[in-house]
């Protein structure tokens, strides 16, 4: 049974009392803090990222849902990917993957980037790697084989 402020005060002056020394101050219980998650604010994608994602929806409507920033995979000892989108797919004739994952890039991509995608695809044959990037206005992909 838990014990009430009062209780806890009149065992507080006992024990003071006991000691022979002055009673100490009543203190007044703790404020309960809210415990907050720790969580970005910050956008989830930036705008190449939102087109293309917007370009993904247009071209399969029909597709499963398309997730981004949702997976993050274990490559080696310390180093971790997260692919910009991952979504999960069904198996196309001649076609043995159960998942498909994006990497959208701009003008400037670092080789670190790259170099990940494609131990990424070596990790994991059975997802269907997608490097993409725009050039000229028009967006290009590129499947990255294991």
């Amino acid at each position: 049974m838990p014990i009430t402020p009062q209780q806890y005060e009149e065992m507080r002056a006992r024990i003071e009392r006991t000691r022979g020394s002055s009673p100490a101050p009543p203190s007044a219980p703790a404020a309960r803090t809210p415990r907050r998650l720790r969580q970005q604010t910050g956008p989830l994608m930036n705008k190449l990222e939102a087109e293309f994602f917007g370009r993904i929806r247009f071209l399969y409507p029909n597709f499963p849902p398309v997730r981004p920033h949702a997976k993050t995979f274990r490559l080696c000892n310390g180093v971790r990917y997260t692919p910009d989108f991952t979504a999960s797919c069904w198996p196309r004739a001649g076609d043995s993957s159960t998942e498909t994952a994006w990497e959208v890039k701009g003008p400037k991509s670092w080789d670190d980037a790259i170099v990940k995608i494609k131990m990424a695809a070596h990790e994991f044959p059975e997802i269907c790697w997608r490097f993409a990037w725009k050039e000229g206005g028009i967006w290009q992909e590129q499947i990255i084989l294991p």
